[in-house]
């Protein structure tokens, strides 16, 4: 009777560390997985990203939540002015920029980015049915309105304020408030890209475009500088499958204008941007 009940001792405790051991591993799975990484938005930018009834929404929102299920971490969004987006990176606060942002050599010395994903171009938006033509838009004498820190800020300074006489170039906090100003009469004009103008049209705004800049561009997401979380290659390789299996078409479609052309991800990738030298983080 000693030795049975010595054996059934020996086989309970046999019994507990294998318990223990499981909730060991167990315990370690669920610390490595789920990791949250906080998203700087600029929750006024449609159709790349914006809030509608406390819900955020846009293109690069919903396609950070694909990859979010394919690679298994999650975002955690702070809602920040556009010129806070980058210093915020800069000093750590954030860990990404949830955005289609201006792919740039200069932006490029402070921050990483993502492969682009789209390309696109800048166009003038005037007051719907006001009769200016292009040229008074543009030129001398002209009040334009662009978003402050923008690449379209730099932009029209530099090829439209420095190059003309009496511009008077107003800068804003977002897009929409300048788009108003335009309605109001405040402004003759304002630069936006394309894809903001034709959500802003499709929404009812009286604005109508006029012309088109010729400053093409490609537009991705940040990181901060040398990548410190190592979100990079989750995000590159992310980007590229949900492109690869349609839902990246699927996100657009939702979005834009029908008919309008996909670019592959990743497009044209510029040779001083230094993360998308080989090799490229997350791609083949």
């Amino acid at each position: 009777m000693k030795r049975k009940a010595k054996g059934i001792g020996w086989l309970l405790i046999v019994i507990f560390l294998m318990f223990s051991i499981n909730l060991t591993f167990a315990g370690g799975q669920g610390e490595d997985e789920g990791k949250t990484y906080s998203a700087g938005i600029e929750a006024a930018f449609p159709p790349w990203a914006y809030a509608e009834k406390g819900e955020y929404k846009g293109i690069v929102v919903d396609a950070v939540r694909a990859i979010e299920e394919l690679e298994g971490f999650s975002v955690d969004y702070k809602d920040l002015p556009w010129p806070s987006l980058i210093p915020a990176l800069e000093q750590e606060k954030i860990d990404m920029v949830v955005t289609g942002l201006s792919v740039t050599c200069e932006r490029a010395k402070i921050l990483d980015y993502t492969i682009p994903f789209f390309a696109l171009k800048d166009v003038v938006l005037i007051a719907e049915g006001s009769g200016i033509s292009m040229e008074e838009a543009t030129g001398d004498g002209a009040r334009i309105g662009v978003q402050a820190g923008s690449t379209q800020h730099d932009w029209v300074e530099a090829n439209i304020v420095d190059k003309k006489n009496n511009v008077k170039l107003s800068t804003y906090e977002d897009f929409l408030m300048a788009v108003n100003d335009v309605d109001s009469g405040r402004l003759d004009a304002v630069v936006v890209d394309r894809l903001s103008a034709l959500q802003y049209i499709e929404k009812g705004s009286p604005v109508e475009m006029v012309g088109e800049l010729d400053n093409a561009r490609s537009v991705a997401m940040a990181v901060g500088k040398g990548d410190p979380n190592g979100l990079l290659e989750k995000l590159n390789r992310g980007f590229v499958t949900i492109y690869e299996n349609g839902t990246w078409e699927n996100i657009l479609k939702s979005y834009l204008p029908s008919g309008l052309e996909i670019d592959p991800i990743p497009t044209q990738m510029k040779d001083c941007i230094d993360t998308y030298q080989d090799p490229v983080p997350g791609l083949d």
